[in-house]
């Protein structure tokens, strides 16, 4: 019989467990390093990423480490929940999501057509769904905008002389003893962390009604290449529309989209289907993808420096009636390579 001290063993667990609460990472990836390493190229034991920042004045191209880009602090963190589950999504995407991803993306990038099960079609749409959902973008459109209903409730007490706002439906600020500093911090968490748990459930329920989409991958010709934003998922139209295409970067040579099957596609579920693409088709697709990431983009714009100066300058010189034109074309030629 093997008898422990509890008098010694309980203090070693209890120093554990507060030894990994504190181990969890307070910076916390938008867009997650397995991702980003598919654009990015080894230097020493590390990752770098070429990246442009669209946000400053004199935005330049530079090179960083993934480690440090696309990451906020706490963004996933529940302030006022116990230490041990505050940070339970953050748990959650890279214990699930993330750690699926090698799996999936061998699978996307392999350079033949090849079969796969349930777990791996879910796995892989459920990369994209979630990718969709766990950036700031959503976040950010609405703090800006409940920042303008702060302020405008702020300038008003000066002529009510009432220091408590009261909202329809039952909500309420109380501007008593606060400065306006202090109640745009912490309603920016709340909205945070309320958006937060809604995408999550949009997340798995757009899972749930995307399951049967026909998964397909394209190839551009070496020629042309890809870049991603901070919100890499492109869809031609609503998210939630059943009929739309979404499709998302995995490295700087392929691309994959999920395709409803009720839009006339009618295939082999359990297949990855691969398409080659022409210099002419190639030139479309990934004009189509990167100035859709550089307009998608909050912040950042990623790749490789040519790839994203090249994108640029097309997109100072872009003509969208043009492009709109020439696009309908090759996507059609696509769409007519997808097999039925």
């Amino acid at each position: 019989m093997i008898i422990f001290d509890l008098g010694l063993v309980l203090p070693r667990l209890l120093l554990y467990s507060r030894l990994k609460r504190m181990n969890e990472p307070v910076r916390q990836h938008l867009v997650p390093r397995c991702y980003l390493k598919h654009f990015a190229y080894a230097k020493k034991k590390a990752w770098y990423i070429d990246a442009y920042d669209i946000t400053i004045d004199e935005p330049r191209i530079f090179n960083v480490n993934i480690d440090s880009i696309c990451v906020e602090r706490d963004f996933y963190t529940f302030r006022k929940l116990k230490d041990e589950e505050k940070r339970f999504l953050e748990r959650y995407y890279s214990r699930t999501v993330e750690a699926d991803y090698i799996e999936v993306y061998n699978t996307l990038s392999q350079p033949k057509e090849i079969k796969i099960n349930n777990g791996l079609r879910f796995k892989i749409i459920s990369f994209i769904m979630c990718q969709y959902f766990r950036t700031s973008k959503i976040t950010g459109a609405f703090n800006n905008l409940w920042n303008r209903t702060l302020e405008h409730s702020f300038q008003l007490m000066d002529y009510t002389k009432e220091k408590k706002v009261y909202f329809e439906g039952g909500g309420s600020i109380d501007f008593t003893g606060k400065s306006f500093d202090e109640i745009q911090y912490n309603e920016s968490h709340k909205n945070r962390e309320m958006i937060n748990v809604k995408n999550y459930q949009l997340f798995k329920e757009l899972t749930k009604r995307r399951i049967n989409d026909v998964i397909t991958v394209n190839k551009c010709d070496n020629s042309c290449g890809y870049i991603i934003g901070d919100n890499p998922v492109f869809n031609r139209s609503n998210i939630f529309e059943q009929d739309g295409w979404i499709s998302m970067p995995i490295n700087h040579n392929h691309t994959v989209t999920l395709i409803p099957s009720n839009n006339g596609v009618v295939t082999d579920l359990y297949k990855i289907h691969k398409i080659d693409m022409d210099k002419g088709q190639s030139i479309q697709n990934t004009t189509l993808n990167n100035i859709f990431q550089i307009e998608n983009a909050q912040k950042f714009i990623l790749g490789r420096s040519q790839l994203i100066q090249k994108a640029l300058d097309i997109k100072r010189d872009f003509n969208v009636d043009e492009f709109n034109l020439k696009s309908q074309q090759v996507i059609a030629e696509i769409e007519a390579a997808t097999p039925r």
